[in-house]
């Protein structure tokens, strides 16, 4: 299905029709930037027995149509996501946001509270500090390959969507704690290239939430990975000191893919928090 907007079309599905349902319902906010919603949906399909979840691949990504380049911002993802709301006529959701897709469910979150039933971040940061920590998290645990391909995400300048493919195949055991994904022949994640050129090379070097962090008062829950490179488990720690209402779970042996690496706690987790209705 398409959600026509200025200029394009958003692609998303849902795993239940969103009129009739009696089940809360779910975004979930795919990462990148630039990743569409396949992984995500495949590593959160069980959930779909508690939830109407919603997908939706963001401006140049995935099935969505090609877009100006320059309107695939941060600030056009969040707007994208309360376009769909309007569209789909739900008076009010629930958000699972992962890396990047929880970096836009923080902004979401502050300017659509009234909108927001719970929040969930997977990793994620609310501010582009988590830039300096990632650096040096590479500088520490990473291999001269890996510190060698990640320049290109740092400049913003891979050279075509093959080869982001091969920098998620260099950087699978930074990234993840599970040796089957690890060792298996899979090229990577797909990534449009040029989303995720433009976020590294301009957006994500500048944004910043952390001032409004204390106007998120819904529900939410926070699960990151002990050994997070890329949104270090500091950045969490922080959203959690300044917002009233979240609950932090650091996940031991775990990287930034919690879904991949401790799925069926994620599972569990969830399922447990949104069907919660006491304060975390």
């Amino acid at each position: 299905m398409l959600l026509s907007v200025n200029n394009g079309n958003i692609y998303y599905e849902t795993s239940e029709n969103v009129q009739t349902t009696k089940k809360p319902v779910l975004f979930v906010l795919p990462g990148g930037p630039g990743g569409d919603h396949s992984i995500y949906k495949f590593h959160s399909l069980a959930l779909e027995e508690f939830f109407c979840v919603v997908y939706h691949d963001p401006r140049g990504c995935g099935n969505s149509s090609d877009f100006d380049l320059t309107t695939a911002t941060m600030d056009n993802y969040i707007h994208d996501v309360e376009s769909l709301r309007k569209h789909l006529g739900v008076d009010k959701i629930s958000i699972l946001g992962t890396s990047y897709g929880s970096i836009c469910a923080i902004g979401y979150a502050i300017k659509y509270q009234k909108t927001l039933d719970n929040l969930i971040l997977i990793g994620g940061a609310p501010s582009f500090h988590f830039l300096e920590t990632a650096k040096k998290n590479l500088e520490i645990r990473g291999t001269k390959e890996q510190k060698e391909i990640s320049e290109y995400l740092w400049q913003g300048n891979f050279k075509d969507d093959d080869h982001a493919k091969e920098f998620m195949r260099i950087m699978k055991p930074l990234y993840s704690k599970n040796e089957a994904f690890n060792n298996s022949s899979s090229k990577g994640l797909s990534f449009s290239y040029k989303v995720l050129n433009y976020g590294f090379g301009d957006f994500l070097r500048k944004f910043d939430f952390e001032a409004d962090l204390n106007k998120i008062t819904c529900r939410t829950l926070i699960l990151v990975g002990e050994s997070d490179w890329i949104n270090d488990p500091v950045h969490l720690e922080l959203f959690a000191s300044k917002t009233p209402n979240s609950k932090l779970i650091i996940l031991k042996n775990c990287g930034h893919f919690v879904a991949i690496d401790r799925n069926d706690e994620y599972i569990r987790l969830i399922k447990e928090f949104m069907f919660s209705k006491h304060s975390v």
